[in-house]
């Protein structure tokens, strides 16, 4: 009964092991382009930020009440 668990083990991990794709990059990582597009903008989206509040499950209900942000919150997007 052991060997069986251990062979069903054993040819389980073989199978999730060949299953990896290794992904490289296509090209090389440049620093000052990276800073650049990161770098404050003249932009502008308009709109009005809001969440909802988590259940205790760690999900939005659907009909639970939108906290709207301050007037003047400075959002980021990346």
């Amino acid at each position: 009964m052991k060997k069986q668990h251990f062979f069903l083990l054993f040819l389980l991990s073989g199978i999730f092991t060949y299953a990896q794709n290794k992904l490289f990059p296509q090209s090389f990582f440049d620093k000052k382009l990276a800073q650049e597009m990161l770098a404050i903008g003249t932009s502008n989206i308009e709109g009005v930020a809001s969440t909802k509040q988590k259940t205790v499950y760690g999900y939005k209900a659907p009909l639970a009440k939108k906290q709207l942000a301050p007037e003047g919150t400075l959002v980021t997007l990346y």
